[in-house]
């Protein structure tokens, strides 16, 4: 009978992240640039594939710990469970988020090209941007989704909305199902913990907000395998060539990197169809 109601706890839960979040995550843009160094531009090419690093190890090195500021913000003042309240307030990370377990992420700007990003993020424009088709990127069944792609809320009145509306929610759904007894409420507000993370895990400084980006997220688990590259845990996800519009060539690309080179590396591996732009940025 436990089972069941833990059934319904989180189908219910669920059910009112995607309302919550359905305003946001239908605002698509067109296309997701995807700024890549010269070598990793290479490895998507020839391996059809986009690598997601550990969260441990982004540049971000707070990441995680902005979205646990705002669920302490919220739960602080709201009547949730005395066990919860304690574990969430005394939490130095986003429920075990970088200390229990991990994450794997890989960013896309939803702004198009940006001088900052080439040089943040293509190796000082020396590489090349990727431009995918939002929709069919995001969209793909591949490998029985173990990952997930949402935009980025970079807003933080919106951000202690959204857990506002998520705990409110919890509560009234806690009293209308008449949850009573230490061992179902442990149970249900556990349940909650996973749609405040759901809530969490999308949230950014908003002193990021310029980098407008759209997050594949891959869940860390068994399912997972990772390797190591660059010194750095990663996963790989596979993409679809077809989800793949155009390659804008960095402003400080060399030789090494020129158009008639990036022509033919597409031919190679069954992109012979995917248009070479000379960026429009210049870096300095």
């Amino acid at each position: 009978m436990d089972s069941n109601r833990n059934a319904i706890f989180r189908t219910e839960l669920k059910r009112k992240q995607s309302e919550i979040w359905e305003a946001h995550d239908s605002q698509r843009t067109a296309e997701l640039f995807h700024f890549t160094s010269p070598q990793a531009f290479r490895g998507i090419i020839e391996n059809h594939e986009l690598w997601c690093t550990d969260v441990r190890y982004v540049n971000d090195e707070r990441e995680g710990d902005h979205g646990m500021s705002i669920v302490q913000s919220v739960v602080r003042r709201k009547s949730v469970y005395k066990t919860l309240r304690n574990a969430v307030l005394n939490s130095s990370s986003l429920f075990g988020l970088k200390d229990n377990w991990t994450s794997y992420i890989s960013c896309f700007c939803s702004a198009g090209e940006q001088m900052h990003m080439w040089q943040n993020y293509a190796n000082g424009g020396t590489g090349c941007a990727l431009v995918f088709d939002y929709r069919a990127l995001c969209d793909d069944e591949n490998g029985g989704k173990l990952y997930a792609f949402f935009r980025v809320l970079y807003d933080e009145q919106e951000q202690i909305r959204q857990v506002e509306r998520t705990v409110d929610h919890a509560i009234q759904l806690e009293r209308s199902l008449d949850i009573s007894g230490r061992q179902r409420r442990e149970a249900f507000w556990t349940e909650v913990v996973f749609a405040l993370m759901t809530c969490a895990v999308r949230f950014k400084n908003p002193k990021w907000s310029r980098e407008e980006e759209v997050r594949l997220w891959v869940a860390g688990g068994p399912d997972v395998t990772p390797f190591e590259a660059g010194g750095k845990p990663r996963v790989r996800v596979g993409i679809q060539t077809a989800s793949l519009k155009r390659v804008v060539r960095g402003p400080s690309a060399g030789d090494n990197l020129s158009i008639e080179r990036i022509e033919r590396l597409l031919n190679e591996h069954n992109f012979g169809n995917v248009p070479v732009r000379e960026s429009g940025t210049t870096v300095t």
